[in-house]
């Protein structure tokens, strides 16, 4: 059992999954397909949450920043790249969890420590439980595994964007996990 299996059987129990959906599976698969299951770790750049960039292609990010560092509802993602500069635009971990979303969770550490699995895991947790499953609750949150890769890709599964491809690899992760469990 690698470390990262271990930390996901101690913890997934947490997960506020919907019936029918393995949380350790789950965790694992996200894991396979955000990552190799832990095994490239390494930190990605999200040009819209980056501030200005002089290097960028996009002569509006290049002036301006991306798009969520623009947007007025967000001053947080400012803050975040005015302390931390460009670590703060990228996402860490088996997991690839955004360092803004880590932080808008509580998380106020340094960003690359988000690429440990002991530190990810619980606000990796916490995004599902309320952005993802919405605290349990059928009516909003996903409902099956579809749903969930969905709104881990794209935000939300309640969209027009549906990022078929990505739900695809997650269905097919999950059932190789499932299979080996």
């Amino acid at each position: 059992m690698t470390a990262l299996e271990k930390a996901v059987a101690l913890n997934a129990h947490r997960v506020m999954a919907p019936c029918g959906i393995d949380k350790r599976i789950l965790l694992l698969a996200l894991a396979d397909i955000e990552s190799s299951g832990g095994k490239n770790n390494v930190p990605r750049w999200e040009a819209a949450y980056a501030g200005p960039n002089l290097g960028a292609k996009d002569p509006q990010h290049r002036k301006f920043g991306g798009y969520y560092y623009r947007k007025r509802s967000a001053p947080h993602v400012k803050a975040q790249w005015k302390r931390w500069g460009d670590p703060a635009a990228h996402s860490y971990g088996p997991w690839q969890i955004l360092h803004i979303t880590a932080w808008e969770f509580g998380y106020r550490g340094d960003p690359h420590d988000l690429t440990k699995t002991a530190v990810c895991l619980p606000y990796v947790i916490k995004l599902l439980n309320r952005r993802v499953f919405r605290h349990g609750d059928p009516t909003k949150g996903a409902r099956n595994l579809a749903d969930v890769a969905d709104a881990w890709n794209s935000g939300t599964h309640r969209d027009a964007n549906i990022p078929h491809g990505y739900i695809a690899k997650v269905k097919r992760a999950y059932t190789r996990r499932l299979a080996s469990a």
